[in-house]
C-alpha cells in the first residue's frame, strides 16, 4: 500500500490539528529552542484559524477540527481511505483538557482504518493515554511516541516503556546531542532528524557518528528506522549500508486484521 506523504512531515499523510499550543516540556512557559510549531503559530497563524491574536501558541482546542460538525473535509471520521494522521503537529496534545482527550480517543478507536501517530515531551502525562479509550486499552492503530532531543530528556524513556501499545516510537528530531549510548529495548520505531533554521534560531546537524551508531543498534534489534531528509545524509549511505533513503515504518507489527499489516512504506 503506497501512500502519498506530506512534504513537511514525511512519515504521515495528514495532520490532525484539533489542538495547538504548548507550555514547554516543564509546563513553565519555556519553549524548546527552534520550535517549528511556535514559529508557524506566531508568524503565519496569529489571529487566524482559531489561533489567538494576543498569544497564538497558547494551548487551544480547535473544536472545528475535533468535531465532525466543524466541517473539516479531512476529519478522520469522514475520511474512509486508510490514512496516517500525525495527531497534533502544532502543539503537545496531552495539554488538552480531559473532555477533549476523550473525544479524540473515541475518534481514534472508531476509525481503525487509520493510523494515529502521537508524540509528546510531557513524559509525566503519558499515563493519560490509556484512560482516553473506553476500555482503557490503547488500540493498535494508535502509535505512542515521545520526543527526545538531549540527555536531559532521557527520563522520558522509561515512562514510554510503561505504556502498553502496539508501537512505541522514539523521535530524535532534532538530535542535539550524542544519544547513541541509549538502550533501545522495546522500542519499535526510531526517527532521527536535524533542526532546521527557525527565525533567529540556527539549524543543527547531528554528527554522522551519532546517527550511524544508533542505526546500527536499531538494525541489530530489528527496529524500524526513519531518517528525515533534513539530515542531508546521502554521503553517509556507504556507512549506513544503504543505496538510498532509510524511511521504514513498523507496519509489520499491526495484526493481520489491520489494513496496514502488509503495507509497504
Amino acid at each position: 500500500m503506497m501512500m502519498k506523504r506530506k512534504k513537511n512531515i514525511e512519515w504521515s499523510n495528514l495532520s490532525f490539528n484539533w489542538f495547538s499550543g504548548c507550555l514547554g516540556p516543564n509546563k513553565d512557559g519555556v519553549h524548546c529552542p527552534g520550535c517549528y510549531a511556535k514559529n508557524i503559530a506566531e508568524n503565519r497563524l496569529r489571529g487566524r484559524a482559531g489561533y489567538p491574536e494576543d498569544e497564538p501558541f497558547r494551548p487551544t482546542v480547535h473544536y472545528d477540527k475535533l468535531r465532525l460538525e466543524g466541517g473539516w473535509s479531512q476529519h478522520p471520521s469522514r475520511r474512509k481511505k486508510p490514512t496516517i494522521y500525525f495527531n497534533v503537529a502544532m502543539g503537545d496534545w496531552l495539554l488538552a483538557p480531559g473532555e477533549a482527550l476523550k473525544e479524540v480517543g473515541r475518534i481514534m478507536q472508531d476509525n481503525p482504518q487509520h493510523i494515529f501517530i502521537t508524540l509528546t515531551k510531557l513524559y509525566g502525562d503519558l499515563w493519560k493515554i490509556p484512560s482516553i479509550f473506553d476500555d482503557g486499552i490503547i488500540p493498535e492503530n494508535v502509535w505512542v511516541g515521545i520526543s527526545i532531543c538531549t540527555r536531559d530528556h532521557l527520563w522520558g524513556l522509561p515512562k514510554l516503556l510503561d505504556i502498553d501499545c502496539a508501537v512505541r516510537l522514539l523521535s530524535m528530531e532534532p538530535m542535539m546531542q550524542d544519544l547513541s549510548f541509549i538502550e533501545l529495548d522495546d522500542i519499535d520505531w526510531l526517527i532521527i532528524g536535524a533542526r532546521t533554521r527557525q527565525g533567529s534560531i540556527p539549524g543543527f546537524m547531528p554528527k554522522w557518528r551519532w546517527v550511524t551508531k544508533l542505526v546500527a543498534k536499531a538494525r541489530k534489534q530489528k527496529i524500524s528506522v526513519f531518517l528525515k531528509p533534513n539530515l542531508c545524509y546521502e554521503p553517509w549511505y556507504p556507512l549506513l549500508r544503504t543505496s538510498g533513503p532509510i524511511e521504514e515504518m513498523p507496519f509489520h507489527l499491526m495484526s493481520e486484521k489491520s489494513v496496514w499489516h502488509e503495507a509497504v512504506a
